[in-house]
């Protein structure tokens, strides 16, 4: 859709990732030294490439905002990371470790339409998009990386594309 041009240009891209987060799967993730982190070294790369992706741009400047306000981890649990990009626009990853009301969300704002993307929908200026998946992101995503290593390809999720997320979590 953003491809066809359906939202004309993008200008702003937010991303939200709230829950409660109760217990942690490993012990070494409490502690700050062992972890270096909570949310980002977890969450953030997976993020940061959500909006790298859909934009298929790269930002020309990185800043955030975290705080350690968990009680079951030193790491960082809530905060802000803005990218803004050299055409003007700018999108966001806002995230809440601590939030009793759960949400993962996508909205890309165009200057023609409005695009938002929840786990279980696709909604273009507020009507339900169906695109025909029958099947788990995960599961297509596995699919997706053994075909690439049985054709012998690079996969969609390549070492040049994920060095992307790389560079802009090391801004």
């Amino acid at each position: 859709m953003l491809d066809e041009g359906r939202t004309g240009e993008v200008v702003n891209m937010l991303h939200q990732r709230m829950f409660w987060l109760e217990k942690l799967s490993a012990d070494w993730r409490r502690n700050l030294t062992e972890c270096g982190g909570m949310y980002l070294p977890i969450c953030g790369s997976h993020d940061v490439d959500t909006i790298l992706w859909l934009l298929n741009d790269e930002p020309d400047k990185v800043w955030g905002s975290v705080r350690a306000v968990s009680l079951v981890t030193e790491g960082d649990s809530d905060g802000v990371i803005g990218l803004e990009f050299a055409d003007g626009k700018i999108a966001s990853v806002d995230f809440a470790t601590r939030c009793r009301h759960q949400r993962a969300e996508t909205v890309l704002v165009g200057l023609e339409g409005t695009l938002v993307v929840t786990r279980n929908e696709v909604l273009l200026d507020g009507e339900a998009i169906d695109l025909g998946i029958a099947q788990a992101a995960f599961t297509l995503q596995m699919r997706e990386f053994t075909h690439a290593l049985k054709q012998g390809r690079q996969p969609l999720a390549s070492r040049k594309e994920v060095s992307k997320v790389v560079r802009t979590l090391a801004f």
